[in-house]
């Protein structure tokens, strides 16, 4: 008996163990489920005023963050704005939030996304990323944003190049064709356009090469091989050189230092060749080469015997430079590139550059004094006294330096035709023709029987120097192109003043 109710008592006992083993379970399990439901819905209210796990706005990690936190974010990023601006040639200008008063306007868009958030899915965030984009609402002050453009160093007009053609470019002293260059120049409202624009989507770089219009460009429809062609006849001009030596014993060089002045410059202050403008200068180069040499006509200083110093003007002897034969020769040497060391081209030349230019044999004449001296190195050899041109105005003998023309024998000198005979005013025949004015020259006079003295004043010839008979064949026999011929008026000539 006692065992039986032992065993009735351990079955009673399990009953009760396992009964309680339930509901202690039922009641672990109820209050889990209100846990996990207590935190579920506690996070659910949570992301009510969060964003889900695992939310990004505008690439920022809003994960559990609220719209202020996100727009004191984005306020801060608006404090380090700043904007890269790329040029031609990779230089890079940097314009900064402070520059421009720049700043980050709150809206309602980052609440209006929290608001169509379901806040009881919160769960999947941390599953998935769920990405928004809105538009950050800023302003800046346009003016300072204009303001720091305009200061930038690529907008400053100074360091703008403007776009060129390919053309003809003088480098390291010799002239080359360069290749097109669309250059730097800004059209500077373009730019201040697209930065504003940039600006106020909030980005942060710009290049300026991607904006249409704005830098100015050129067509390049050059002839390459014609400009070659310029750069190498301008390469000859360049090493062209051409040293003139002087009577005076100087030197003057014409070489592309001058040369190059001579080039005018094109639109892209390049230089190029106007052959209207070039061969002006080789004109007026050669005229005042000329204006430098030339001697004839010049007033001289001459040491007439028994007087002293005379001053003597005008005549035919000296030098004087062949204008045209010179620019003919000088453009012709620039053309081919010439190097040399010449002389100009003279038509008519001294014999010496001795005593003035008359060195030691000479012929001197002093129309005052009707007299006539040979000097043969530096010693008289022959004198004689002589008569000149009557003293009319058509008469005379006029005065100057001069230089034998040619010699001649048996020669009829004749005036000039009588309209009413159709027979010239005179012939006279003489035996030694020696011309050095033109048609005045020294002759024998065979009709004179006396010479000298104030003969001349009434009686004189046409102009000629007339000479004695007897002395006529010995000037003709010394008298040569290499003896200058002074002529003057040792007391002055009232038909030359």
């Amino acid at each position: 008996m006692a065992n039986a109710a032992a065993a009735d008592y351990g079955r009673r006992s399990n009953k009760i163990s396992t009964k309680t083993l339930k509901i202690i379970l039922l009641i672990l399990v109820v209050a889990l489920a209100a846990l996990v439901a207590g935190i579920y819905i506690s996070l659910s209210m949570r992301y009510q005023k969060q964003f889900f796990q695992g939310t990004k706005i505008n690439q920022l990690d809003a994960g559990n963050k609220t719209p202020e936190q996100i727009q004191s974010i984005f306020a801060s990023q608006a404090d380090d704005y700043k904007i890269e601006i790329t040029f031609r040639n990779n230089q890079t200008e940097t314009i900064t939030a402070d520059q421009i008063d720049y700043q980050y306007v709150p809206d309602d868009s980052i609440q209006k996304l929290l608001e169509s958030q379901n806040a009881v899915l919160w769960p999947k965030g941390y599953f998935t990323t769920t990405q928004y984009t809105v538009t950050t609402q800023t302003k800046y002050d346009e003016q300072k944003l204009t303001d720091a453009v305009m200061a930038l160093p690529e907008m400053q007009d100074a360091n703008m190049t403007a776009p060129t053609k390919t053309h003809v470019a003088f480098e390291n002293g010799s002239f080359s064709v360069r290749d097109a260059d669309q250059g730097s120049t800004l059209n500077k409202d373009t730019v201040v356009a697209a930065v504003k624009d940039a600006v106020s989507k909030s980005e942060t770089s710009l290049s300026v090469n991607d904006v249409e219009n704005a830098y100015a460009s050129v067509t390049d429809d050059t002839d390459r091989n014609a400009l070659q062609s310029e750069a190498d006849l301008l390469n000859k001009y360049a090493a062209a050189s051409i040293t003139y030596t002087l009577p005076s014993g100087e030197t003057q060089v014409l070489d592309g230092t001058t040369l190059m002045t001579w080039l005018d410059k094109d639109e892209n202050g390049d230089y190029i060749k106007n052959d209207e403008s070039w061969n002006a200068h080789i004109k007026q180069y050669v005229k005042d080469l000329a204006a430098k040499v030339n001697t004839v006509k010049s007033t001289r200083t001459f040491n007439a015997t028994g007087v002293g110093a005379v001053q003597v003007r005008g005549g035919n002897y000296g030098y004087k430079v062949n204008q045209d034969a010179e620019i003919q020769q000088l453009t012709s040497e620039l053309e081919s590139g010439t190097v040399t060391t010449r002389e100009p081209n003279y038509s008519s030349r001294e014999v010496t550059t001795e005593n003035g230019g008359f060195g030691s044999s000479y012929i001197e004449v002093d129309l005052s004094r009707q007299h006539m001296w040979v000097y043969q190195n530096g010693s008289v050899i022959l004198e004689s006294d002589v008569v000149s041109g009557k003293m009319t105005r058509d008469r005379y003998t006029p005065s100057g330096v001069f230089q034998l023309a040619y010699k001649e024998k048996d020669r009829d000198l004749k005036g000039e035709i009588d309209p009413s005979t159709g027979e010239p005013s005179y012939v006279s025949h003489v035996n030694n023709w020696m011309p050095f004015n033109g048609g005045i020259g020294f002759h024998d006079a065979s009709w004179r029987s006396s010479f000298g003295g104030t003969i001349y004043i009434n009686s004189g010839s046409h102009g000629c120097v007339n000479l004695p008979t007897s002395f006529a064949p010995k000037l003709y026999d010394v008298i040569s192109k290499d003896m200058p011929i002074v002529v003057y008026y040792s007391q002055g000539c009232k038909f030359e003043s």
